[in-house]
């Protein structure tokens, strides 16, 4: 094993895996910025934490990584076009956590930065690494098929403790918009969606101003910057390249039917950081782990890119339910997502997001 363990990216998995890989080696993290966090400043999000039989905060701080400054979500409210909404509560504990990401000092990064520091990870800024040097790639997407446009929005007065969740075509067309809270007087409000040809700023703008929920609730705010960026999705048959382990957003671990991938980041940097110090099987560690959540998710996706404005009113039935009894494929499309398990679709964005070849061109 080297006695130099070499990451190229300082997001949320190179800075798990630099953290955990330290106990035992030297490492040295390359970021291509001049900082870590996300470029555009502070930005707000949340890791999901039902449907794993874990708190994700616990499994985090039981493997190593010590996180503070989370928020709480207990609810999130799914809006369908019209207004129609339902309401998804928590049972047990949160369903979300929310924390910040950037160059904030209570960032995620910026802890996870701080920790690794004092730990004797060494960094070098506004350096790229090609692929084939490093023994971790975390440099966050490495193809493109997500877009998402955002506000990180100030002096507002909202429930600490909700998410908004919106699906409407025509503004994030086969794509989704949400407002996520950090506290009562913070909040990022975004829209993501696979149509590059779309104006998502435009249509966001438009959004906030006629959306009644949304412009009651932002009223009197103040925009404090704005977020863009790009990400891709893809369930590949291996993360793992000529002994190269992809992370996070690198490897393609996104929900690509909701855009969260913040759970998979901080989780496969911990599996890549335990398959080197104990020498086992990456791949085994992730898929055991997630692979079914992200697929099922990907099928997802290929329904929702069906999906009319009065489909996803189909899609809300009740005005409120506990988490253990929401279903995220009501009746009438069980059909048509059981026959997508069956699609070559998967087999063609494994083809077409290949991390292999990703090296012939470095």
């Amino acid at each position: 094993m080297p006695k130099v363990i070499n990451i190229a990216g300082a997001g949320l998995g190179g800075l798990t895996a630099a953290v955990l890989l330290s106990e035992k080696f030297d490492v040295h993290v390359y970021e291509k910025n001049g900082n870590i966090g996300k470029p555009g400043g502070d930005d707000i999000e949340a890791v999901r934490n039902y449907g794993m039989g874990y708190d994700q905060i616990k499994f985090l701080h039981d493997n190593g990584i010590i996180l503070k400054h989370t928020k709480p979500i207990t609810k999130i409210v799914k809006y369908a076009p019209s207004g129609k909404s339902m309401t998804v509560h928590s049972e047990n504990g949160p369903l979300f956590h929310a924390f910040m990401r950037g160059p904030n000092k209570l960032s995620v990064e910026s802890q996870l930065f701080e920790q690794a520091k004092e730990r004797g990870v060494k960094f070098s800024f506004n350096t790229r690494k090609n692929y084939n040097e490093v023994d971790i790639v975390a440099t966050g997407s490495v193809y493109r098929n997500v877009w998402v446009y955002g506000s990180y929005i100030k002096g507002v007065d909202v429930d600490p403790q909700k998410i908004l969740f919106f699906m409407d075509n025509d503004y994030s067309p086969h794509g989704y918009l949400y407002l996520i809270p950090y506290g009562p007087n913070e909040v990022t409000i975004a829209a993501g969606t696979d149509d590059f040809s779309c104006p998502l700023p435009r249509l966001l703008k438009s959004f906030i101003e006629k959306n009644e929920v949304i412009s009651n609730l932002l009223k009197g705010a103040s925009v404090d910057h704005n977020i863009a960026g790009f990400a891709y999705y893809n369930v590949p048959e291996s993360a793992e390249v000529n002994n190269v382990k992809f992370v996070g957003g690198a490897a393609g671990f996104l929900d690509a039917s909701r855009g969260f991938g913040a759970k998979y980041a901080l989780e496969s940097g911990i599996f890549a950081a335990r398959a080197i110090l104990e020498n086992i099987s990456y791949d085994a560690l992730w898929k055991s782990a997630f692979e079914k959540e992200l697929i099922d998710s990907f099928n997802r996706r290929l329904l929702h890119e069906k999906f009319s404005n009065s489909d996803y009113e189909k899609l809300l039935h009740g005005d409120e339910v506990s988490v253990s009894r929401y279903n995220k494929m009501p009746i009438p499309f069980r059909d048509s997502f059981e026959k997508l398990r069956n699609s070559m679709a998967l087999t063609e964005s494994r083809k077409k997001y290949s991390l292999e070849k990703l090296f012939s061109t470095t």
